[in-house]
């Protein structure tokens, strides 16, 4: 299988640059030869479009059915191989750079990648559609097109990582013992609502009115009223 790298989309967020590399693949049968095993030095998104494609990935075999898609960590050893008769991907490169600046982006942005490299993710419609427009868009020309491929690639990041911390507890790792105390100074402060609670610790509304009812039993909202009970 040949990958054709085309444009590489640089975005920054607080110590971290992240480089999106679009890799355009040929549609890939049954009989075409099987690709060699190699590894890259940046992490490597597979969106199965249409198919099952199966991946040897250190020697062991992962199957991603359509609608799913498989990160590979840099370093790993990986193939392809595709067992029906015909088979779309979409491919990506991910780059993520630290730089020196004082915001703690890179290492949340790579604990969430960790926890969720070499085994297929399911991803929900938008992100599905985003990611094969974003793929298959034109090579840009203009400074118009320039900002619009930068503004679909941070949605597209958005969505990614709110999908691959949905289920982890990354933030807990960047806060260490402290999150709950964090998290107890905010929720009984009435001036922060729940979308800046969100905001301060770095999750989205949904996750963070899932961890308030984790700690409190109720949501923010029938905490403070319990709070003016009281």
């Amino acid at each position: 299988m040949k990958l054709v790298h085309l444009e590489i989309e640089e975005i920054q967020f607080g110590d971290a640059t992240i480089k999106i590399q679009r890799a355009r693949t040929n549609r890939v049968t049954h009989d075409q030869q099987q690709a060699l095993t190699h590894a890259h030095d940046y992490y490597e998104l597979h969106l199965v479009k249409r198919g099952s494609y199966v991946f040897t990935i250190n020697e062991k075999l992962v199957t991603a059915e359509s609608g799913s898609l498989i990160i590979l960590d840099p370093g790993c050893t990986h193939k392809m191989v595709m067992p029906e008769a015909e088979t779309e991907i979409i491919s990506l490169g991910l780059h993520i750079i630290k730089e020196e600046e004082p915001r703690n982006f890179y290492d949340y942005l790579i604990s969430c990648l960790q926890r969720n490299v070499r085994v297929p993710l399911m991803l929900e419609k938008p992100l599905i559609n985003k990611l094969v427009n974003y793929y298959h868009a034109p090579a840009r020309k203009s400074v118009h097109q320039l900002f619009h491929r930068k503004l679909e690639a941070c949605e597209i990041l958005t969505l990614l990582f709110e999908m691959l911390a949905s289920d982890t507890d990354i933030e807990e790792e960047v806060y260490g013992n402290s999150f709950d105390m964090l998290l107890d100074v905010l929720v009984n402060d009435p001036k922060y609502t729940l979308r800046e609670i969100a905001q301060q610790l770095g999750y989205s509304e949904r996750q963070m009115n899932r961890k308030i009812h984790a700690r409190y039993g109720v949501g923010l909202r029938e905490f403070r009223k319990g709070l003016k009970k009281q």
